[in-house]
């Protein structure tokens, strides 16, 4: 019989003969899709519970695993107004009924939101806590979402405008959830829904490997959303 929580067994019981990166980041793809189901948070949080064993399996140091989401996954019945003055402080447009309205009948489609108005905010993850949320376009996570870019950061110090929620953290890598159709086509940010988020304690901790397989969590992820 086998548990949940024997998705998160990395090692190799059966053999002395340690598991390459790629093995490894293969066995959380097959185990995340084993564990998949149709809700968002649930998958989110196993999602993160799998990298972290994943990456501690692998002896990389990692002191963070998990997700910023865009602030429309999070916050759906907030009107208009109030959205905009708690986590912008830039709009002052004045909500009218119909708006209000329309926000209401359509919350059970994918959200929509000028880009300007956007913020990631904290989701599932392993690990201290965390920046409860970052501006769009702002630090690693913002840079990633803003762009749909992966970013691969040996040293977090070189980083411009580096958000360090963590003193300890050395080296990042962040990849950017994109969903077709998530957004306005005027949107300045593309189609970035959520970001995976990855640090680690030392310098140089991710490379090409992590991009490539990570990318394909992502896209994985992207169903849920």
């Amino acid at each position: 019989m086998v548990h949940h929580a024997d998705y998160t067994n990395f090692s190799n019981p059966s053999s002395a003969e340690t598991k390459t990166k790629r093995e490894t980041l293969q066995q959380l793809l097959d185990a995340y899709s084993a564990l998949e189901t149709p809700y968002l948070i649930s998958n989110l949080s196993n999602c993160a519970s799998l990298l972290w064993h994943a990456y501690h399996s692998l002896g990389i140091n990692v002191n963070w695993a998990g997700f910023y989401t865009s602030q429309n996954y999070q916050v759906r019945h907030i009107s208009t107004t109030n959205h905009q003055e708690k986590l912008n402080h830039e709009s002052h447009k004045e909500t009218s009924s119909a708006t209000t309205s329309t926000t209401a009948s359509s919350s059970s489609s994918s959200p929509s939101f000028a880009t300007s108005s956007v913020e990631l905010l904290l989701g599932p993850f392993q690990g201290k806590v965390a920046c409860q949320s970052i501006q769009w376009g702002k630090g690693v996570c913002g840079t990633a979402a803003s762009t749909a870019q992966t970013q691969v950061v040996p040293d977090i110090n070189k980083f411009p405008g580096h958000i360090a929620c963590d003193g300890e953290t050395k080296s990042e890598i962040v990849v950017p959830i994109i969903k077709e159709g998530s957004f306005n086509s005027d949107d300045e940010g593309g189609r970035a829904v959520a970001v995976i988020d990855l640090d680690c304690l030392d310098f140089n901790g991710f490379d090409e490997v992590d991009k490539e397989f990570l990318e394909q969590l992502a896209k994985l992820l992207s169903k849920s959303f």
